[in-house]
């Protein structure tokens, strides 16, 4: 196996040597509702529906070869942070805010997520499989060769919880495609502020999408990550 280097990701073992790894003592049960920040589809006017098992190969987790990768966050924060982050800059600077235009084309959903079996890659787990915390921050290409590992190892898991590489107060879940995932239902009543568990609560659900700037705990998440807001900006 190739040492593990500053700002190189380790790249995960051969399969066969992957799946001799316990990693059944390594993953944890997750359930319970996650945010989902989405965009809006220009062409209809209306968000793109929450529920997407991307195989583009283009983010962290979603390998074109896969099942299919869906990406939540356990708060709100977290979720802007994942897909804002990498434009902001420093407190203070023009860089580190929001336009009015972007907080009217992005939208939160609720997805409830039943009970699934996931990899955690907190702790000392990523060390014990030969990798280290690049797992969560280095190259995207090397992180999705391991990401097709795991969904292929023999005891099937539904993915992994990871660490935010932007914050160290939250994680996400890369679920994977995985049958019992592919019927998700819509349950309106489904929300942030109600521990609400869906009538089956074995099923993926998601609520009413809410458009950014009308969520509710924007505004805190934005003076906690100390975010401004800019008018609009064709």
């Amino acid at each position: 196996m190739r040492r593990k280097t500053p700002g190189n990701p380790q790249a995960p073992p051969p399969q066969d040597e992957f799946d001799r790894l316990d990693l059944v003592s390594l993953s944890t049960p997750v359930e319970g509702v996650f945010y989902r920040v989405h965009g809006l589809n220009a062409s209809t006017g209306q968000p793109y529906p929450p529920i997407h098992f991307s195989q583009r190969g283009t983010s962290r987790f979603d390998p074109k070869s896969g099942p299919g990768t869906l990406c939540l966050a356990d708060r709100l924060a977290v979720a802007l942070l994942e897909v804002f982050d990498d434009s902001w800059g420093a407190v203070g600077t023009p860089q580190r805010a929001l336009t009015t235009s972007q907080l009217e084309q992005w939208w939160v959903s609720p997805v409830w997520l039943p009970q699934a079996r996931v990899f955690d890659a907190r702790g000392a787990n990523l060390s014990k499989i030969g990798t280290d915390l690049q797992f969560v921050a280095g190259r995207h290409s090397t992180t999705r060769r391991w990401a097709l590992q795991f969904a292929r190892y023999p005891t099937l898991l539904d993915g992994l919880l990871y660490p935010s590489r932007h914050t160290t107060t939250g994680f996400n879940v890369a679920l994977f495609q995985r049958p019992r995932f592919t019927q998700a239902v819509s349950d309106p009543a489904l929300s942030f502020q109600v521990a609400h568990r869906p009538r089956n609560r074995h099923q993926l659900a998601f609520g009413t999408a809410i458009r950014l700037d009308a969520h509710p705990e924007l505004y805190p998440v934005l003076t906690q990550l100390q975010v401004a807001i800019l008018p609009f900006l064709p």
